[in-house]
């Protein structure tokens, strides 16, 4: 009796022996895999290896930087192959990876289109425009404050209120470089001292009370999406950059929330971008790496939509 209790005991602290070392070496796998992106990516940027393709007609290049974009194209896409020598003409797909890579665009525009005037056109459920500290490197929640071009914010998420108030730098659209269209109208309170251009909402009331006693604030209601519609502000060449998170949850499941707009809205409004511009580059990112199969039929779906476009 005593023997069995012995075995059973000893079994037990092999499983528990066993289970923290498989444990230790999935967290250790996943610590040097962050470190590893991270090096790749943050730290050393313009050591990124872009991946070019051709399309079977050649007429657009595919560019990335990981694998994992890589054996999606290979499944959606028509056949490719690799230009004989890097590319710098015709039309251009980029393909971010996942949400948190959204940054990359930066790299992109700076290694391709750095001689080149367009507006970015920014469809996403966060404007990616938070206010910097000191020495903030880029990364997928400011990077719009690295981008030298003019930007054209469209889709937005059902908090973009409190997301306008907390994570954008009212700096931008001060400035006039930042200009924002969310799916629907959307009327809330800022604090700031900074006077905001009327241009960019379609209402602005300025508090006079709260200036009186010192601490100014602005009661706002933003334009929507049909408003872009309907005036567009648009210059003839643009570049256009997209999350998937500007989708709803019936749509895509991100790492990054989800956003107001129908598949069949992002595809009119792709329709009318490129119906009435010149469209000189365009991105897509938000494929989460665990994607489940309704993320993928949507990603597969609207590339097929974006990759129509880009042949005509």
């Amino acid at each position: 009796m005593r023997i069995i209790l012995n075995l059973e005991k000893i079994t037990r602290q092999i499983i528990i022996v066993i289970f923290w070392f498989l444990w230790l070496l999935f967290a250790g796998t996943e610590i040097f895999r962050y470190f590893r992106i991270s090096k790749k990516f943050l730290a050393n940027p313009e050591r990124i290896v872009w991946q070019i393709y051709h399309s079977s007609n050649q007429k657009i290049n595919i560019v990335f930087a990981d694998e994992g974009t890589e054996n999606n194209l290979k499944k959606y896409l028509p056949a490719l192959s690799r230009p004989v020598k890097p590319i710098r003409k015709g039309k251009f797909l980029f393909l971010n990876g996942t949400n948190g890579w959204h940054h990359l665009t930066k790299k992109f525009i700076d290694d391709f289109y750095a001689d080149q005037r367009f507006t970015l056109i920014l469809i996403d459920a966060h404007s990616d425009a938070a206010p910097l500290s000191k020495n903030e490197k880029i990364n997928c929640g400011n990077w719009i404050n690295f981008i030298q071009q003019p930007v054209i914010f469209l889709g937005g998420s059902a908090g973009f209120d409190d997301e306008f108030n907390r994570f954008t730098d009212i700096q931008l659209i001060t400035r006039k470089k930042l200009r924002m269209y969310p799916a629907r109208h959307f009327s809330f309170y800022l604090k700031s001292r900074q006077k905001l251009p009327e241009n960019n909402f379609c209402r602005t009331g300025e508090d006079r009370l709260a200036s009186f006693l010192g601490a100014p604030g602005y009661y706002l209601r933003t334009y929507s999406l049909n408003d872009f519609y309907q005036s567009p502000v648009v210059a003839e060449r643009i570049y256009i950059s997209i999350d998937l998170d500007v989708l709803g949850a019936r749509f895509i499941h991100t790492d990054y929330g989800s956003g107001l707009l129908t598949l069949e809205e992002l595809r009119k409004l792709l329709d009318f971008l490129f119906a009435k511009n010149e469209v000189v580059g365009i991105d897509l990112c938000g494929l989460a790496a665990n994607a489940d199969e309704k993320s993928r039929q949507t990603w597969q779906r609207l590339l097929a939509h974006i990759w129509r476009h880009l042949n005509i």
